[in-house]
């Protein structure tokens, strides 16, 4: 029993066996027979579809022995709780309950958007038979659940009763689909659905030995042919018309085709959330808070500075009134039971009390696009697009700064693009030479240029202190801030205008000219970025493993459901999307690292891993750690 087909009928048959556990129900064998079914399954060689629905399926039945407490039964026969996220105890229930659903909220929004994708997509076939064996899954699905044994036959193209064509009729059927995704048994009801209209496109009608027998009889009446054959006619109108079974294969092909739609739908879902959501029913499964992780909160996960290289920040609202975030300026105030949220220019309204889909929004700054969910006193914004340019920096002391006439180029149409720039650009700052010559460099040209006066001794060896002792995270978040100041100003500045400031730095810091020149030309090309070569085809993994020479340009290529992995400066980096959707790098010999959008990682002396991200594309490339 090793083949691929057999693997995927145990996987079915054990989500069969937790649905069962999780109606009530005494599985068949026994919980010591599912607790065997998943040790064969755990070290099973699975495909990694067939390894998320396992997992999935382990969450649902770990939520329901937590919730439904301890038993002897249960403790000897549970399976090994899948690996969980990393992180510290929640020190505050409606702490956890409020990450829980902040996260759900977030997901269901972004499944939201692909569903109506994947309706567009399907609505376009010639003649949607993707979207008739969808709507024949979904119906079937409900039957079951209503305890109905018969099955809805895939219509055929053009059927008045499904009437796929309407609009209405297509969001009503995207909508059921959302709603059957984010509850308990959900994803196992319509895998299950699908199954059984892949093997069975056209059920057998409940009443087809009553036709038959109805029909022999009518054929042994004593009457004309012609009267024999009206009979027969007046038997069958009732029924459907039978179908033409060449049509059996394409319907089969589609089923597959829907449910590697599905893995792809629930791909990068927090772990926990087809389990319960909000307003539904059964226990939430609270996932714990890791540490400094909310702002304002008064609890060991309180977020003391937000991250400007986070995407994503959560408020503990009550506690503060203003925050600095990405360039953002963010104030909110309480108004009766809600928050009224101001970002940058736009004003919002919080709604904590209304529902879950009324608590989800976005909201577009100069600089992207959030998604805006609140959950009780708590809020979670998201950046749902990179920035569209550099970001631009408050003019302090804007009177004696440098004003020459400016012919800035245009942003990047390709985010990627321009985010590998900037990690050339991140990288040279995070050179270490010179008691961290550029990261002074840079502080110092961008003194100059808000028209503040350049004292060599509050830049000199001195003030890099911090810099050494300073831990690579927030090392890494220096440099891009040094990085974003110094894009600023060359994007509103004449070039000879950055050009003299950077040289007059390095003099001032009697650094060698070529450091200046260095950042000069990295400036410049993260202002018009080389294009990156796409993959082929897009969206695809690269060969595994691919090489990174050192200095060479940026490989692009696709992040999903398999690792990727990468051969740099002789070491073997490996990427790969974890439960909650998180992009996380290994390298040997040290713990993983997580891919919000841009990375820089040391590797050995000499070379530096370039990493950036936007969605599930990822760009990668080797650069010298040290500047000439």
């Amino acid at each position: 029993m090793t083949s691929l087909t057999s693997w995927a009928d145990l996987v079915d048959l054990y989500e069969y066996r937790v649905a069962d556990v999780l109606a009530g129900r005494r599985p068949r064998g026994g919980r010591r027979a599912l607790s065997d079914l998943h040790e064969a399954l755990r070290t099973a060689p699975l495909t990694p579809a067939l390894t998320r629905r396992l997992r999935q399926a382990d969450r649902q039945y770990r939520a329901h022995q937590q919730s439904a407490g301890p038993g002897p039964e249960r403790e000897a026969a549970s399976g090994p709780s899948p690996a969980g996220w990393a992180g510290a105890a929640p020190g505050d229930p409606a702490e956890a309950q409020a990450w829980t659903e902040l996260r759900w909220l977030g997901w269901q929004a972004g499944l939201r958007a692909r569903l109506a994708e994947l309706g567009s997509t399907l609505q376009a076939e010639p003649d949607t038979l993707s979207l008739r064996v969808l709507y024949a899954a979904l119906e079937t699905a409900d039957r079951e659940a209503r305890g109905q044994a018969a099955g809805l036959a895939v219509p055929g193209a053009g059927d008045p009763l499904a009437a796929l064509h309407r609009p209405e009729v297509l969001a009503g059927l995207l909508s059921a689909l959302g709603e059957l995704l984010g509850t308990p048994q959900g994803p196992a009801r319509l895998r299950a659905a699908l199954a059984r209209v892949q093997e069975t496109p056209f059920p057998r009608h409940p009443d087809a030995d009553v036709l038959a027998a109805r029909i022999q009889a009518a054929q042994r009446e004593p009457i004309s042919l012609q009267a024999r054959e009206a009979l027969i006619q007046a038997l069958r109108a009732p029924y459907p018309p039978e179908r033409d079974p060449r049509e059996r294969p394409a319907i089969r092909e589609a089923a597959r085709r829907l449910s590697q739609r599905l893995d792809a739908l629930l791909e990068g879902a927090p772990a926990g959330a087809g389990e319960t959501g909000p307003g539904g029913a059964g226990p939430l499964r609270f996932r714990q808070v890791p540490a400094r992780s909310i702002l304002y909160a008064a609890t060991s996960a309180a977020l003391e500075t937000p991250g400007d290289a986070a995407s994503e920040l959560v408020i503990h609202l009550p506690g503060g009134r203003e925050a600095r975030w990405r360039g953002l300026t963010l104030r909110w105030q309480p108004i009766g039971a809600n928050w009224q949220l101001q970002v940058g220019g736009e004003l919002t309204l919080l709604r904590p009390g209304r529902p879950a889909a009324e608590r989800v929004q976005t909201v577009q700054t100069p600089g992207a696009r959030l998604l805006l969910a609140v959950s009780g006193a708590y809020l979670r914004l998201q950046v749902l697009d990179p920035p569209s340019g550099p970001p631009q920096e408050p003019q302090e002391g804007a009177a004696g700064a440098v004003q020459a006439p400016a012919a800035p180029a245009p942003a990047p149409s390709d985010p990627l693009e321009q985010l590998a720039a900037r990690a050339r650009v991140v990288a040279a700052l995070l050179d270490p030479a010179d008691h961290h010559a550029p990261l002074r460099l840079a502080r110092a040209a961008a003194r100059q240029l808000r028209g503040g006066a350049l004292d060599p001794a509050a830049f000199g060896p001195a003030s890099a202190e911090r810099y050494a002792a300073a831990p690579p995270d927030l090392l890494l978040a220096l440099a891009r801030k040094g990085a974003g100041a110094l894009l600023a100003h060359a994007a509103r500045l004449a070039p000879e205008a950055l050009d003299g400031a950077l040289e007059a730095g390095a003099a001032a810091l009697a650094l060698p000219p070529a450091r200046a020149r260095t950042l000069q030309a990295r400036l410049r090309a993260a202002l018009v970025p080389p294009p990156l070569a796409p993959p082929s085809p897009p969206g695809a993994p690269p060969t595994s493993p691919a090489e990174l020479a050192l200095g060479g340009p940026f490989l692009r290529f696709g992040l999903g459901g398999r690792p990727v992995t990468l051969r740099a400066a002789g070491c073997e980096v490996t990427l790969r999307l974890d439960e909650e959707g998180r992009a996380l790098v290994s390298l040997p010999g040290q713990a993983e690292a997580v891919l919000d959008d841009l990375l820089v990682l040391p590797l050995l002396p000499g070379a530096d891993l370039l990493l950036v991200r936007q969605g599930r594309e990822v760009a990668a490339a080797l650069e010298a750690a040290r500047l000439p």
